[in-house]
């Protein structure tokens, strides 16, 4: 099972729109459905294979995701660092070093 991290900057719309243009073509987008404790959520994730993001504890690989569009999954969190139980990634860029917060989901379809 993959990991979800919750990304507060719009990371996960950058990634896709520039993979989309760097691919230049569909077969990289797939849909998702990530189902967490009862909830559904759609979306549309972009095939990465450069991503090497994953908990370094489990080994897990991560899908990153954004909070606006994920915040649903859990009612009364401002942001994910309110969430209780989340796991922290942190993740290495060019640009800056930082801690995603992920959740283990209970299914990605």
């Amino acid at each position: 099972m993959l990991l979800v991290a919750l990304a507060l900057l719009p990371i996960a719309k950058v990634a896709f729109e520039v993979g989309t243009k760097i691919a230049g073509r569909t077969r990289d987008i797939l849909p998702l459905l990530i189902i967490y404790k009862g909830k559904k959520l759609h979306l549309n994730g972009f095939y990465d294979s450069g991503n090497l993001l994953e908990d370094e504890i489990s080994g897990k690989s991560v899908i990153v995701a954004e909070w606006k569009r994920t915040k649903h999954l859990f009612p009364g969190c401002r942001k994910p660092e309110d969430v209780k139980g989340l796991i922290p990634i942190p993740f290495h860029t060019l640009a800056n070093d930082g801690l995603l917060y992920a959740f283990l989901p209970d299914a990605i379809y």
